[in-house]
């Protein structure tokens, strides 16, 4: 009597696994086929050859792969296993159908006639296990990276680990180099710390570098960058903190070479190109010629504003304050070391103050002041007064400018000049002072009562007295100012001030 196998033979995928293959070691496409095989209602035990063929469906259908033939299988109590080998390729993830042919063992294994097998009805549908085999293809999914697949993922993604170590483990050792994480859309990767000490993103390089303290975003590089932002419209790197107390710090920058930077802002737009360097020299940096043994805070460098402070209150726009040495240093080659203007009638565009009254409010270390357009005429602090018969009266001549027109407190340098201008006139050899006239008037006479000639020329310097006109307190508190005088179209708005190109000399 033919042999036949029952209905309840089972496949097991015993040679697959759940995890990732060992290195070295390929994952094969191979499972194991398991039966049990009775003859006449009992099992049974000796040698057959069995056939096996996959098709497409239960009956009929297409073959699948090669016919595989297992010769002089042992049986024993009608069991048997075989392992079975139709390619990764023959399971695509379609349906597919199991057909068995045995034949007793004696038959010479070279005869391959199909009439001497016993064909086993009906076919076996395989299930998932076999299926296993296609997880070796996890990488690329048909051809395609397994990323194009991940559109389905519930948004957001939230992976919860309650463990120490990490959840999940990014690694790109590619000898070209690459990135481990890439991230992009409006926020490309956003990390929030959990707790006080923790980090919401961490960068570290292969020398273990780490960060002692709480961080938003920590990014070390031993010779790359730590944190690079870019952005067309908004903003490169924001750095936010909301601590009402202790030492809250947005951003920070540190660095430990000597010629290195904490913190380098650039903006390299063809006509708008400034930068700014923040903690640029913690030890030992030559940063400025002639500065070198003196750490710089801010350091910025431009063509034109190399740095522009506003303010719309009532405090200062910029504010430079030291122990020891000096809370602002302008330095130039050809342009102005340190620029103040004011906007209103009432502003200050510089104000110095000394510690006491015997402290220095303003010290002058090398050269003169320089007052320009300064002539006959000018509306400056330092003119030229020159005498006509229409200014003339007796020994003196009525000065009429906008800087002493008015102002009985004002005090006025007064010395000749003979030749003002290359205009030639008569000098005054007199002895003479100056008085306020009843006319509102400042007047320069001669003190010996000679007469006041026509052609005669003076220069001027005015200084004002008065109360002060920028901080409230000015004596205890340069940080803040009661007078918001109205601004007037002087300069261009703050809008159109370009702050021009200046990065061709970094190191």
């Amino acid at each position: 009597m033919a042999p036949r196998i029952l209905a309840t033979a089972r496949l097991l995928a015993l040679a697959l696994a759940v995890c990732l293959p060992a290195p070295g070691m390929a994952q094969l496409s191979t499972f194991t086929y398991q039966g049990r095989l009775y003859d006449g209602g009992s099992p049974v035990n000796g040698s057959y050859d069995l056939r096996f063929i996959l098709y497409t469906a239960a009956g009929g259908g297409s073959q699948v792969g090669t016919t595989i033939y297992v010769d002089d299988v042992p049986i024993g109590d009608g069991l048997f296993a075989t392992d079975l080998d139709f390619g990764a390729s023959s399971f695509p993830g379609a349906v597919r159908f199991l057909e068995v042919a045995v034949r007793p063992g004696a038959v010479s294994n070279a005869d391959r006639d199909p009439l001497t097998y016993t064909m086993l009805n009906p076919r076996q549908r395989l299930n998932s296990t076999p299926y296993a085999i296609r997880a070796r293809d996890a990488d690329t999914v048909d051809g395609f990276d397994s990323s194009v697949f991940l559109t389905g993922v519930p948004n957001p993604l939230t992976i919860t680990n309650d463990l120490p170590s990490p959840v999940v483990t990014v690694n790109n050792n590619s000898i070209a180099g690459g990135t481990a994480l890439y991230g992009s859309g409006n926020i490309g990767v956003q990390g929030t710390g959990s707790t006080a000490l923790s980090i919401g993103v961490f960068g570290s390089p292969p020398d273990g570098f780490l960060f002692s303290y709480p961080t938003g975003i920590c990014g070390s590089s031993i010779a790359g960058t730590g944190v690079a932002g870019n952005t067309r419209e908004g903003f490169a790197v924001v750095g936010t903190t909301h601590g009402a107390s202790g030492s809250p710090v947005a951003i920070t920058g540190f660095t430990e070479a000597a010629t290195g930077r904490g913190v380098w802002a650039a903006n390299t737009h063809p006509t708008q190109n400034t930068e700014a360097e923040l903690a640029s020299r913690v030890t030992g940096a030559v940063l400025v010629p002639g500065f070198n043994d003196h750490p710089t805070a801010v350091m910025a460098k431009s063509p034109q504003h190399a740095v522009y402070g506003r303010s719309d209150g009532s405090h200062a726009a910029i504010i430079g304050e030291s122990v020891q040495w000096i809370g602002v240093v302008g330095l130039t080659g050809i342009g102005h070391g340190l620029w103040g203007q004011a906007y209103g009638v009432g502003g200050v565009g510089v104000h110095a103050l000394g510690p006491s009254t015997f402290g220095t409010a303003l010290q002058i270390q090398n050269g003169a002041i320089k007052v320009p357009n300064a002539g006959i005429g000018s509306q400056t602090p330092v003119f030229i007064h020159r005498s006509n018969a229409g200014n003339i009266s007796a020994n003196y001549t009525i000065i009429d400018h906008p800087q002493t027109n008015g102002d009985p407190n004002a005090i006025l340098i007064i010395t000749p000049n003979w030749n003002p201008g290359g205009l030639g006139g008569t000098y005054n050899t007199n002895p003479i002072g100056v008085f306020y006239h009843g006319s509102d008037r400042w007047a320069i006479f001669n003190q010996n009562l000679a007469a006041m000639t026509v052609s005669q020329s003076f220069n001027v310097l005015v200084v004002k007295t008065g109360p002060a006109t920028t901080p409230q307190d000015a004596a205890s508190s340069p940080h803040s100012s009661s007078s918001q005088p109205q601004r007037v179209p002087i300069v261009p708005p703050l809008e159109r001030v370009h702050f021009e190109l200046m990065k061709s000399d970094r190191k």
